[in-house]
């Protein structure tokens, strides 16, 4: 049992040697058409020299006319008929290989056989190992080794010149066997492993020829001079040609021909500094196909340095359907700038803005950049992130569709307006986002609060007695519902011809109290002051920061306060002013025609309320007065003796004493 274990051993190891032998061994006919090609042509011009040499040499020995031709036409036809292309490339390499043993063979038989010319076999054979092809390796070989041991034993004198070799050709031509078999293994050797790297470059090609295959893009391949030297399907398919069609035409066949000349030039520019480059410089690139179209393409260059030279390698995408999506894109965003309402569209992770129409972007005062540092919460004072993300979650999970709900946004001077926001989830997966449309119900608000202050306004002056009654309900009412900080009644003091403070209301969480202490000592004369002013012109004013005012007196004090805009009313009845009511707010505030002429009303009711409440005066004054006289008639009639009787103009008894 032992010695069939190590029977099998012996028998594995051999086996395992003769594999590593067989590894180190060159396969032959690994060589490419074009490289094959190459070297042969450079083997058939050494021959052909080769040729013409061994004439001259023949001739200068003394061979005679007639050997020199032979020997010169042996060499040089042998080469011919290895140049035929109706040949194959065995036998064309085999006849090659018979040539260049043949100048060997004339070059020692012309030199009588000197040893040093032996050193031309050596040559040739490692010329025809150029081949890497068995077939002319083997025939060079053989012909080298037949030639010292027939030639040398028929005619010793034509390969050997000494006196050994002449008297033992066998044994010199084993010799010479030997070193060309030394020279051989080196030459295989060297083969092998320029085998394995070409294998190596041959699979790294391959790999890189399917990596061009396989790209969604068209990929091309050009050398230095522009020529296309490889495609791959995704060219065909995009420019309508075959690949055959294109090879070895310049890439410029590809490119519209308006843009010909730019193109040849960036490609110029790119071959004198290589680097990667994008050819988008041209706003509009077009490529051209086989059928003449043209379609917009990008272009990118990336320089290859190959053994053959630098190559240009050509990445191609046909942008058509993205210039088209770009143009719906440009379009929609068109639109929705133009919109007077407001859009927003804002992550659902982070809430950053991603987008902000123009109409927002006007109204709120930032620029698209600032917008998309913030989040709605940043322009919802009134909204905390917490709260925010509660009201919407019911969107992100799919329990409503659709939020409608009115909050206020805050423009950047830090001014506000109410809006109604319609809130939605558009898109899929990560592509989810928060579509809002913004309605800003300024207007409407405004117009709402304006009317109820006006209702208020009405009923409290039907509800009053006086002026000084009404006066205080009507200022809290303008306050508190138009957004106003403090109101302020002046009333005329006709003595002394100025203006006193009658009544003030101001906001309790306002730091306003030294304004308002300061409005309660104050006075002012005609055109003094904002209530002079308007004492002054009968009519409304309206003051959009008071602080830089000349002429308010007051404006330290409504700097303290933080007071910026104010506006201010007459209130009388007739020609007679009665008193002047002004407002004041912590911002800055336009004219506001709306608001202006509801105080132009006001001030007509006010101005009905008083006529109405003199009028009522008058006549409760007149009554006052006929009852008086009627008392004051009974009681002088009660102290008379005498007996009246009054009649009537018609002579009816009126009236008549007791007595």
């Amino acid at each position: 049992m032992g010695e069939k274990n190590q029977a099998i051993m012996k028998h594995g190891d051999l086996h395992l040697l003769i594999t590593h032998f067989w590894a180190l061994i060159p396969r032959g006919g690994s060589l490419p058409d074009e490289v094959w090609r190459q070297r042969h042509q450079i083997i058939l011009r050494i021959q052909h020299v080769q040729g013409l040499s061994l004439f001259c040499l023949a001739l200068f020995t003394g061979h005679g006319l007639v050997a020199s031709i032979l020997g010169g036409m042996l060499v040089s036809g042998l080469a011919l008929l290895a140049a035929s292309d109706r040949l194959t490339r065995h036998p064309r390499a085999a006849l090659a290989s018979m040539s260049a043993f043949a100048s060997s063979a004339l070059l020692v038989h012309y030199s009588g056989g000197y040893i040093e010319m032996h050193f031309h076999f050596f040559v040739m054979v490692a010329l025809i190992a150029l081949y890497q092809d068995w077939l002319p390796f083997l025939v060079n070989l053989g012909l080298v080794v037949v030639h010292h041991g027939t030639i040398g034993v028929l005619a010793p004198s034509s390969v050997y010149n000494h006196a050994a070799a002449l008297a033992h050709p066998w044994t010199w031509a084993l010799i010479h066997g030997a070193f060309v078999l030394a020279e051989t293994a080196a030459i295989l050797t060297y083969w092998r492993l320029n085998e394995l790297a070409n294998q190596e470059l041959m699979a790294t090609e391959q790999r890189f020829r399917l990596v061009i295959e396989s790209a969604p893009n068209g990929m091309l391949i050009s050398d230095g001079n522009g020529a296309i030297i490889l495609v791959n399907a995704q060219v065909e398919r995009c420019f309508g040609y075959q690949r055959e069609e294109l090879l070895g035409q310049p890439v410029e066949c590809l490119i519209a021909e308006r843009h010909r000349g730019w193109y040849q030039t960036l490609r110029t520019a790119f071959c004198q500094a290589p680097t990667v480059r994008d050819m988008n410089s041209l706003p509009d690139l077009f490529g051209r196909r086989k059928d003449g179209t043209a379609f917009p393409v990008e272009f990118s260059l990336t320089p290859i340095e190959t053994s053959t030279g630098r190559q240009v390698l050509a990445s191609i995408v046909d942008i058509t359907e993205r210039k088209q999506a770009k143009s719906k894109q440009t379009r929609l965003l068109t639109v929705l700038n133009a919109s007077l309402n407001e859009i927003y569209m804002f992550r659902t992770d982070t809430l950053r803005f991603t987008y902000v129409n123009q109409s927002a972007l006007d109204n709120l005062g930032y620029t698209l950049e600032a917008m998309q540092a913030l989040t709605p919460i940043d322009i919802k004072p009134e909204v905390t992130e917490a709260s925010f993300r509660e009201l919407v979650n019911p969107l992100l999970t799919g329990e409503q569709a659709q939020l409608i709900f009115q909050t206020v946004h805050q423009r950047k001077n830090g001014s506000t307006y109410s809006v109604e926001v319609h809130l939605q989830v558009v898109g899929q997966g990560e592509e989810r986002t928060f579509l809002a449309f913004i309605y800003d119900v300024t207007a409407r608000k405004q117009q709402e609060h304006r009317q109820a202050t006006e209702h208020a306004i009405t009923q409290l002056l039907l509800e009053s007695n006086t002026l000084e009654e009404a006066v205080p309900g009507i200022l809290e009412r303008i306050c508190r519902t138009l957004d106003w900080n403090v109101g302020v009644l002046w009333r005329v003091d006709e003595e002394m011809q100025v203006l006193r403070c009658a009544e003030v209301w101001g906001e309790q969480h306002t730091d306003c109290a030294q304004f308002i202490e300061r409005t309660r000592q104050s006075n002012f004369a005609m055109g003094i002051g904002l209530p002079g002013r308007v004492w002054k012109s009968r009519r409304v004013e309206w003051i959009t920061d008071v602080t830089r005012d000349d002429n308010f007196p007051r404006a330290p004090y409504a700097v303290d306060a933080g007071l910026h805009a104010a506006f201010a009313f007459p209130i009388g009845s007739g020609d007679r002013l009665h008193g002047v009511i002004e407002f004041f707010a912590t911002a800055l505030r336009e004219p506001d025609q709306k608001l202006l002429d509801m105080v132009d009303g006001l001030a007509g009711q006010v101005s009905q309320f008083l006529d109405r409440k003199q009028t009522e005066q008058r006549l409760q004054q007149a009554k006052d007065q006929a009852e008086q006289a009627v008392r004051e008639k009974a009681q002088v009639l009660a102290t008379v003796e005498a007996f009246f009787i009054g009649v009537t103009d018609q002579g009816t008894v009126s009236e008549w004493t007791n007595r």
